[in-house]
């Protein structure tokens, strides 16, 4: 599963590379949003998902973009954090059960999130990184929790 999902960050970072040295324009990814959400969304097609971010993806290069950028992970964290202890320790259910939600509380950010300020007329480039960067931070943290939780 580690290989499934580092295979995808290589095709977000690779595709944002290649943007990057001007093979994709800036508004590519409209086209392959529109395939996505209308043609392989539906069939679970991770590799046209994760093409499609980046395409959208831009690195921060303002201190207003990154300062945003890291209100953003912070808040998320400081939740999933919140989440994944109330889970563990208040919810009355069995321990694989609680290993799960406590996993699910360190997810990345959906797809949905950029497509969703993409349509709002947001920073949808400032939220491609930052669904780089989460899923970067939060498969980490899902791979040690999953690791250290004393789960039979």
């Amino acid at each position: 599963m580690l290989f499934q999902a580092g295979s995808l960050l290589l095709v977000i970072i690779s595709v944002y590379l290649l943007k990057r040295i001007h093979i994709f324009s800036d508004k590519s990814y409209k086209v392959v949003q529109g395939l996505v959400f209308n043609l392989t969304l539906p069939c679970a097609n991770a590799f046209a998902a994760m093409a499609m971010i980046g395409l959208m993806m831009e690195i921060p290069d303002n201190h207003k973009d990154r300062s945003e950028l890291g209100k953003v992970i912070a808040w998320r964290f400081l939740f999933s954090i919140i989440i994944a202890l109330s889970a563990w320790f208040l919810l009355p259910l069995d321990e694989r059960v609680r290993e799960i939600v406590v996993l699910a509380a360190f997810a990345p950010v959906t797809i949905f999130s950029t497509k969703f300020t993409d349509s709002l007329t947001g920073n949808a480039k400032l939220a491609g990184f930052s669904l780089t960067v989460t899923a970067i931070i939060g498969l980490t943290f899902m791979t040690i929790l999953h690791a250290v939780l004393p789960v039979a």
